[in-house]
């Protein structure tokens, strides 16, 4: 098994190299484990991650609704703007949506969203996804 220790030089949120390490980690023969102080990835979570990080194809869509619906189960993000002249609701709380009003959400890397209800009966919901 190889065995990467704390490195000399660290890496950072943002920075480029830290998908091509990880690549480069999954792609090694054999297994792998990282540790870096408090944090030790192995080969299955190293292939996990970098599936969120560029292992799929996001596909943004945009619709409008007049109705009850919920957003679409394993998106990645979206976003519900209340774009008619009356209050719709959102969540299983059943929160008010005020004209104008826009709430989102997005997935942390790896993850989905469930499905989210929305009810804009007597206004009109803008939904943009990304699944």
């Amino acid at each position: 098994m190889a065995r990467i220790n704390r490195p000399t030089a660290y890496l950072k949120q943002g920075d480029g190299r830290v998908a091509e390490l990880l690549v480069a980690l999954v792609n090694s023969q054999g297994d792998v484990s990282v540790d870096v102080g408090d944090i030790a990835l192995n080969t299955d979570d190293l292939e996990s991650l970098l599936q969120g990080i560029s292992g799929s194809t996001e596909t943004p869509s945009a619709t409008t609704s007049t109705g009850s619906s919920t957003t679409t189960a394993n998106a990645f993000s979206f976003s519900i703007t209340n774009i008619g002249g009356a209050n719709g609701t959102v969540g299983a709380g059943a929160v008010t949506l005020e004209p104008g009003q826009t709430i989102e959400y997005s997935s942390k890397v790896g993850n989905t969203l469930a499905a989210f209800a929305y009810n804009a009966t007597g206004t009109t919901f803008l939904i943009l996804e990304t699944i």
